[in-house]
Order: structure tokens, then sequence, then C-alpha cells
């Protein structure tokens, strides 16, 4: 198993039914990959998680960075997991407040500098539980 954690700026915005359309649309290609994971949202901001056989991650990371739709995309951890953080979630979805979401990004402390060339964090079990617990603490998590 393998997994990449990244950081993205939403070019434009999209407005829920856009949102809700391109979750779904994920969520179907994710299952028939083996990819499981989470999006994390706050205004123009996205944190995902993408979980799987390193070529399938690796595909689908590659994808993104090509997608029009995002900008300044930073990756913020990857490498080999023993089991998957969220193995139930062919996406799971939820937002974040932005005091939330900086709160979060700080465990990163990606520099702002040199943003988006920063190195990524080495693969930690704590990084991917961080983003877990978060998940969970949030009031109504994976809504749309």
């Amino acid at each position: 198993m393998y997994h990449i954690v990244y950081l993205s700026s939403v070019v434009g915005s999209f407005d829920e039914q856009q949102l809700k359309t391109i979750l779904l649309k994920s969520r179907v290609k994710n299952t028939s990959r083996g990819i499981t994971g989470m999006l994390l949202c706050c205004d123009d901001n996205i944190m995902q998680v993408l979980e799987g056989e390193q070529h399938e991650v690796a595909e689908l990371y590659q994808v993104i960075e090509r997608d029009f739709r995002h900008t300044r995309i930073m990756k913020l951890s990857d490498g080999q997991i023993t089991q998957r953080t969220f193995p139930d979630w062919s996406m799971g979805f939820t937002t974040a407040a932005p005091k939330d979401f900086e709160r979060l990004l700080g465990y990163f402390n990606p520099d702002a500098a040199s943003f988006p060339a920063s190195s990524p964090i080495p693969a930690e079990n704590e990084v991917l539980d961080l983003l877990k617990e978060f998940c969970h603490k949030q009031e109504s998590p994976f809504r749309l």
C-alpha cells in the first residue's frame, strides 16, 4: 500500500453542485482503481489523501497535477503504508473552517516562500492518523 497527501488551490470556484458531480465521478473511478482516501476543502484550498497500490496512486496524482482546476500543488507526504487509513472511503469528503484548516496545515509546516517547491514529509502514520481524527471530529463529515 502507498499513499500521497497533497495540498492545492482551486482555480476559480466550485458551487456545491459542481463539487458533488466531481466527487461522485471520482468515487466511481477510485473504486475501480482500488483507491481510497479523503478530500478536505476549505474555501479555495484542498487537502487530499490518496491510498492504494503505488502505480495507481502515482498515476492518479499525475492526472491531478495536470488538471487545470488545480494550482499550487504541493505534495505534503508520500510513501509506503502498512494499511489504509481510510479503507471504507472511495473518497470521503468534509469541509473545514479556515482556522481549523490552518491548524491542520501547521502540522505540515509548508514554507510559504518555497510553496509549492517544498519536499514532501516522509511517510508517517501520524500524518494520516491526524487527518483521520480531524475528519471524525467534524460536526457533519462527508456532507455535500
